[in-house]
């Protein structure tokens, strides 16, 4: 209890006593009254009598009214702390429910991001497929046929180029969340953004193969018959991601995976700074990584490594017919 607590408990004590003197005054005097006919002889005797019972009962009133108020400002001090305490313990649950909230998400959005880059050699071996394909229907004369393989094609490059804008995305999550963990007071070490791609090599791979279809589709434009489907369904809706119709994604794809590798590679070197800058925070005894994260570390750089030759493969592939 405080100065001031104890001031104002002796000041609240000194109050009782002045109430219980004034109430029981009369009281007192009537009743040492009959006390003073009955047995003392002399009014001295009465007034001191009298007094002495006064002071008395004002006494016990202040000794009774300080316990009082002692009392009660300490269970108002520890109902305070109580409910401070609580309060405290309700404000370190909601910080530790956050920081593992923004752990989670950051490790989801890591591992979908591994997912991502893995699917990309999938996209291009089936641009690739669709356009051997459609070179077999146009010797063929196939002429439906070669416009499905066609738009088949330019599918898997849309979505080549979704995927490559989704890790852009994913970059700029996975630095959100660190710097959110961080900034509830996480300490434990997290590895880094998992995708370290070569976005000039991720270009030439698809550009390589839009460079194959674009005289593929040129020639059937010249062709009587397959110009004449062509025109049937140039702008009808394809299932094409980012393009309204299989024109656009003729005439455009190109330029829309080179904005995309472009916007990739800003948005990978903006994650290395945030994530540098979330690390600097952190006291140099909590900065280093424990083994189990390096070693999940060097296996998605390892799966990076595979996943990029499989890339150059493809990338080879489509330079051989």
């Amino acid at each position: 209890m405080g100065g001031k607590q104890v001031v104002k408990a002796v000041f609240d004590a000194l109050a009782w006593g002045f109430q219980a003197a004034w109430w029981g005054a009369l009281p007192v005097l009537g009743g040492w009254l009959g006390v003073y006919i009955l047995i003392l002889d002399t009014p001295g005797q009465f007034w001191f009598g009298y007094l002495r019972v006064m002071v008395v009962i004002v006494a016990a009133a202040v000794v009774i009214g300080l316990i009082a108020e002692l009392s009660g400002a300490n269970k108002t001090n520890r109902a305070a702390r109580a409910a401070a305490a609580l309060q405290e313990a309700e404000a370190e649950r909601v910080r530790l429910n956050e920081m593992a909230v923004e752990k989670a998400r950051a490790e989801r959005v890591s591992a979908e991001a591994v997912e991502a880059f893995g699917n990309l050699p999938g996209w291009l071996a089936q641009a690739r497929q669709g356009g051997v394909d459609a070179q077999q229907h146009y010797r063929n004369g196939a002429y439906s046929p070669f416009w499905a393989s066609i738009e088949g094609a330019y599918a898997a490059l849309g979505e080549y180029n979704r995927t490559l804008s989704r890790l852009g995305v994913l970059s700029g999550d996975y630095v959100h969340a660190i710097g959110r963990y961080r900034s509830f007071g996480g300490t434990e070490a997290l590895a880094p953004f998992p995708v370290e791609i070569d976005t000039s090599e991720a270009a030439r791979a698809a550009t390589s193969q839009i460079r194959r279809l674009a005289p593929v589709v040129y020639d059937a434009q010249c062709h009587p018959v397959f110009a004449q489907i062509w025109e049937q369904r140039r702008t009808t809706a394809a299932v094409i991601e980012g393009f309204a119709n299989l024109e656009q994604a003729v005439s455009r794809m190109g330029g829309a995976i080179s904005a995309s590798v472009g916007a990739l590679a800003s948005s990978l070197k903006q994650a290395e700074r945030g994530i540098t800058a979330a690390v600097a925070g952190v006291d140099a005894s909590t900065r280093a990584v424990n083994a189990s994260v390096v070693a999940s570390s060097e296996q998605d750089k390892r799966l990076q490594r595979e996943l990029r030759l499989k890339i150059g493969d493809i990338e080879r592939q489509l330079a051989a017919y």
